[in-house]
Formats: C-alpha cells, sequence, structure tokens
C-alpha cells in the first residue's frame, strides 16, 4: 500500500528556485532608470488662429433696400 506521493523537487531545489527569482528581482529594478526630468513637448499650444477677415456678403447687403416712406426694409 502506497502511503504518499514521491516529492518531485528536492527540499535543497528551493533554495536554489529563491536565489533565481531574487536574481530576476534585482536584475528588472536595476533595468528602470530613476530621471526626475520633465520632458518638453514639442508640440505648441495655444490660440494663436491669426486675423481673418471676412468682407460682408453681397447677399445681405446689395439686395435689402430701405424705404423711408414705409419705414422697412424691401428686397
Amino acid at each position: 500500500m502506497k502511503r504518499g506521493a514521491k516529492p518531485i523537487l528536492k527540499p535543497a531545489s528551493f533554495k536554489y528556485i529563491f536565489v533565481f527569482i531574487c536574481f530576476l528581482a534585482v536584475t528588472s529594478m536595476m533595468g528602470q532608470e530613476e530621471t526626475n526630468e520633465q520632458v518638453q513637448d514639442s508640440v505648441q499650444t495655444g490660440v494663436e488662429l491669426g486675423r481673418l477677415i471676412l468682407e460682408n456678403p453681397d447677399s445681405i447687403i446689395a439686395k435689402y433696400t430701405y424705404d423711408p416712406q414705409t419705414d422697412r426694409y424691401i428686397y
């Protein structure tokens, strides 16, 4: 009759696994550089649209005339 399963990993192998995990943790922390510099964005922000000059369209000004006798605008 069997009393239990055979251990796959020996107790000494846990020591090597622990050392390997610690090695991975240390090397991953060394790869990250800590900088306090803030990178300047090359895209300029703000509002600078320039000057836009438009004339009034002829459809509004030229087609309506004022009639002083009736005090109204005529199309």
